[in-house]
């Protein structure tokens, strides 16, 4: 089944958004399948919540609220929690980790998939940060995001130990 989503309402709603945000990975540790802790900061919450105007690069600051990203808050947790795998690849020379999860919802007799990825970032010292969070919107963006880096992990396997990842 497809997590559960968060309809609280529009970007007047922001800060109901971010205080539930705040209960969920900021006020108590967050743990990934294996056990490592993911770090959020205070600002993630509007990284998830806001996106870049159209057609602006990225890095621009994120002004445009969408209740839709928003409302998908807790898939962040669950995609750590349960993927179906997670790949590793090196961005500007840092190790980034995307855990990739898709669920089925067979509910109100019209079958779906939800698709969705959360990047971490990997430091030195072993800890996790998070980097960003995004649905997929089909398999075939499901499938074309698998080509990207290596599969350090997949649902069934062990998890690797720090050193062999």
């Amino acid at each position: 089944m497809i997590p559960e989503t968060w309809s609280i309402g529009g970007e007047e709603s922001y800060l109901l958004y971010e205080k539930k945000f705040k209960a969920l990975f900021l006020d108590q540790a967050v743990f990934d399948i294996c056990q490592r802790r993911v770090i959020f900061t205070n600002s993630s919450c509007r990284h998830i919540c806001y996106k870049e105007p159209s057609g602006s690069p990225a890095g621009v600051e994120r002004t445009v609220f969408r209740a839709d990203r928003a409302s998908r808050i807790p898939w962040v947790l669950a995609t750590l929690i349960d993927p179906e795998q997670i790949r590793e690849e090196t961005v500007a020379f840092h190790i980034r980790w995307t855990y990739m999860a898709k669920w089925r919802d067979y509910g109100q007799n019209n079958p779906k998939a939800g698709f969705y990825a959360v990047v971490v970032e990997l430091k030195p010292d072993g800890s996790l940060f998070f980097v960003t969070s995004f649905a997929l919107n089909n398999h075939r963006e499901w499938t074309a995001k698998l080509q990207h880096g290596r599969r350090i992990w997949q649902k069934g396997q062990k998890c690797p130990e720090a050193s062999e990842s």
